[in-house]
């Protein structure tokens, strides 16, 4: 789920609804208060994991990668408000689902990092809304999926938090610099967890994190930064 800042609406795509992978579209107008199903004449692959995010030139809505059922996916797509638009770009990121993008409005660049994949996916792209880069960063954080993410403007950087790990999840907290990752120590953590939500309020100016994953048991703790 991203912001266009264009329509001024939430858009979400995809997901798992128990027994299927879903390929649906729908937004949310917060002036309103409803969610809308979009009838779009093209539809990607249903997916589970893609990555959504708000794109850095234009102001619509992208989407990158997702699990099919079959394969993980490298396609890059871009949300016109109406309709869905398969992007071809000359550089694309690594085919996988999971991972973290969001948009840098420092740099004006989205990051993206780690994730779930058949190749290994521990490495960092950013996209500039024409073109995928793959980033050297002197370090970067253990790998994970199922993270959160939010632009952190006080920091000028793009935070990220926990997720899972395949040997347990994680509650660390890292920055991305806009060409290196740096591991930040805000005060006693959440617990361990994945799948969580992660937001920037404009209004407190505070990140707030909802719930998530904790092993085998779902959360519904609040926790802000």
């Amino acid at each position: 789920m991203a912001y266009d800042r264009v329509t001024k609406q939430l858009v979400m795509f995809g997901g798992f609804n128990g027994s299927s992978r879903l390929g649906d579209t729908w937004t949310w107008d917060g002036s309103t208060g409803n969610w809308t199903y979009q009838d779009t004449a093209t539809r990607p692959p249903g997916v589970t994991g893609p990555m959504l995010f708000t794109d850095p030139l234009n102001g619509h809505v992208d989407m990158f990668g997702g699990f099919d059922g079959r394969l993980y996916q490298n396609t890059t797509w871009q949300w016109t408000g109406t309709d869905w638009v398969d992007v071809h770009p000359p550089e694309s990121a690594t085919a996988r689902a999971a991972a973290i993008a969001e948009l840098d409005r420092a740099t004006h660049t989205v990051v993206m990092f780690s994730g779930l994949a058949n190749l290994n996916a521990y490495d960092t792209w950013t996209w500039d809304g024409r073109t995928w880069t793959r980033q050297a960063p002197q370090q970067q954080p253990p790998a994970r999926f199922f993270s959160s993410s939010a632009y952190e403007p006080a920091l000028r950087s793009v935070l990220i938090f926990g997720g899972g790990s395949g040997y347990g999840d994680l509650h660390d907290t890292w920055i991305w610099t806009g060409t290196d990752w740096e591991r930040i120590h805000p005060g006693p953590p959440p617990t361990q967890r994945e799948s969580q939500g992660m937001a920037f309020d404009q209004a407190t100016h505070r990140i707030v994190l909802f719930g998530g994953q904790v092993g085998r048991s779902v959360v519904n703790d609040t926790w802000t930064l």
